[in-house]
């Protein structure tokens, strides 16, 4: 969850920025920001990798050639880059641009009316969130990973927000923000309402919300639903069951295996079910063991259709999405009824099941479900 130049650039009123040159420099790590419109002097040191300087350029104003060896300089200790104003960029010359353009040293201009502390705020706003949801994570992961005792897990969950309640359920959702004000809104939001938390954990945003009681959590997680929703594009979200603060660990798979089920299914928001098949291969999804059932299972089907023409692995994750109704999976495969069912026995014979439908129904939806999880999780 590192901070680059992308992130800063869909950010308030950065996003009008323009790239005056080094775009491809613009995964470079943002660690923090700084001004530097001083006269350099003959000892300068620039602050550690990752910085990001403002500047004017005013202080090479009477010696305009000392620009490129300064820009090779901070490049050399790793800088992140430059953010100058427009006007300023305008006169910075070829050999410059060239210079930049070469090492991937972005520099970018603002408007000249917009106030260096309204690019310090949103920067550092970004950092600070950044950088509390990377230790976050960290304690996450502690919980989750390492063999901890009860009293080190409370430890742990306490720093992460020592206002938690007795009871828990989390919510996992994938998705973008509809803008950037929903991030900064995001965040202070839930450090207001001290009970719940807010936590972006391996890729996803993780809701941690608490309750003393069950009935106070149902409260909690249909209100938070209706405000959180419209801040993503297309969220897809997963909730865990009620459990102890204690089991924060299952509380987190729920709501992981949950959202895999939400992705999978097509379906904005799914609540954890331990009859899902999902939910049950979910654990083991990166085994040796899951691996070769499913490249075993292909291989038998492709050797039946070397040339892909019946495209049984397409037929068969449709008669399992459609619970082996002919019609649907016809109208979806724009083929005839007669085709599918020709498709499907010749998926039973490549199996060598044409006399155990029960065993082959099992099959096939085991790789189904395994062929689901691997294409939402990649």
């Amino acid at each position: 969850m590192n901070i680059k130049w992308t992130d800063i650039l869909t950010y308030s009123g950065l996003k009008d920025a323009q790239v005056v040159a080094g775009v491809n420099g613009l995964n470079r790590q943002i660690k923090y920001i700084s001004v530097y419109d001083c006269v350099q002097p003959d000892d300068f040191n620039a602050d550690e990798s990752g910085v990001l300087y403002i500047t004017t350029f005013g202080q090479f104003r009477d010696n305009p050639d000392k620009i490129l060896p300064w820009i090779k300089y901070l490049n050399e200790q790793k800088v992140s880059g430059l953010c100058t104003i427009s006007d300023v960029a305008t006169d910075l010359n070829q050999e410059i641009i060239n210079y930049c353009n070469d090492n991937a040293f972005p520099i970018i201009s603002v408007d000249t009316n917009l106030p260096y502390a309204e690019i310090i705020d949103n920067v550092s706003t970004l950092l600070h969130y950044n950088n509390l949801h990377i230790i976050n994570e960290k304690r996450i992961d502690k919980i989750v990973y390492n063999k901890l005792s009860d009293s080190e897990i409370m430890q742990e969950l306490r720093g992460i927000n020592i206002h938690f309640k007795n009871r828990i359920v989390m919510l996992a959702i994938s998705g973008n923000f509809e803008s950037d004000i929903y991030l900064k809104r995001m965040n202070n939001l839930f450090r207001e309402n001290r009970e719940n938390y807010y936590v972006q954990y391996q890729e996803i945003h993780l809701f941690i919300l608490s309750n003393d009681d069950d009935s106070g959590l149902d409260k909690k997680v249909a209100s938070t639903l209706s405000l959180i929703k419209p801040f993503f594009i297309n969220p897809r979200i997963g909730a865990s069951k009620k459990y102890d603060l204690i089991d924060f660990g299952r509380a987190l798979s729920n709501a992981q295996r949950a959202l895999c089920m939400a992705q999978i299914s097509d379906n904005d928001y799914v609540v954890y079910d331990d009859f899902s098949d999902i939910s049950l291969l979910y654990p083991f999804r990166d085994s040796e063991e899951v691996k070769a059932f499913s490249q075993k299972f292909k291989s038998y089907l492709e050797s039946d259709d070397t040339n892909s023409k019946m495209k049984l692995i397409e037929c068969i994750c449709e008669y399992v999405k459609f619970k082996g109704d002919w019609s649907k999976v016809a109208k979806a495969l724009y083929q005839s009824e007669n085709t599918i069912r020709y498709r499907i026995n010749k998926a039973k014979s490549a199996l060598g099941l044409e006399d155990d439908t029960i065993k082959f129904h099992e099959l096939i939806s085991l790789f189904v479900a395994i062929d689901s999880i691997n294409r939402n999780i990649e």
